[in-house]
């Protein structure tokens, strides 16, 4: 009982919140680019369909060079191929982000037409 007590400060103690900028990605595409050094954002098409067949959604975070693993993707998953600010919690343990909320910078650099829909979807 007292190793629980003692534990709880810890747990929590490894969330910390954040706001960051940055681009949702797959694992695989951001976290190859992220060893040669590239936080950018990566093609959203191919994220989308990388994460259809599998991967993990992640957050390319530009200022901080790393690279976050969402645990509530559901949350995000209209927001690709826009430039973000994210605010929530990692767990520098498991180096993954939970989003509370999302907002598109507005400085999107592509195509219009290639700009996904939200269909009502909340930001």
């Amino acid at each position: 009982m007292i190793a629980l007590v003692l534990a709880g400060p810890l747990v929590c103690a490894a969330a910390d919140s954040v706001t960051i900028t940055g681009w949702l990605s797959d694992e695989a595409c951001a976290t190859a680019r992220a060893k040669s050094g590239t936080y950018t954002a990566t093609n959203p098409d191919c994220a989308q369909e990388c994460i259809r067949k599998g991967e993990r959604m992640v957050l390319i975070a530009e200022r901080e060079k790393a690279v976050y693993m969402i645990d509530n993707p559901e949350v995000a998953r209209y927001h690709f191929a826009e430039h973000l600010r994210v605010s929530g919690t990692i767990d520098r343990t498991s180096n993954s982000l939970h989003v509370i909320s999302l907002q598109d910078l507005g400085d999107y650099q592509g195509p219009a037409c290639a700009r996904p829909k939200h269909n009502g979807s909340p930001k």
